[in-house]
């Protein structure tokens, strides 16, 4: 399945990726073990 969507053509569709609110970065900073060096804001 992979490798069927990897090699797929899309033409030219395109997949925005934003994060306005900071939804998505507070989501991954909560859920970080500790002990983790990432910061989501880098």
């Amino acid at each position: 399945m992979r490798d069927r969507l990897m090699n797929a053509d899309f033409g030219a569709a395109t997949i925005k990726v934003t994060d306005k609110d900071n939804r998505f970065r507070n989501l991954l900073n909560n859920s970080k073990p500790g002990g983790i060096p990432f910061d989501p804001w880098a």
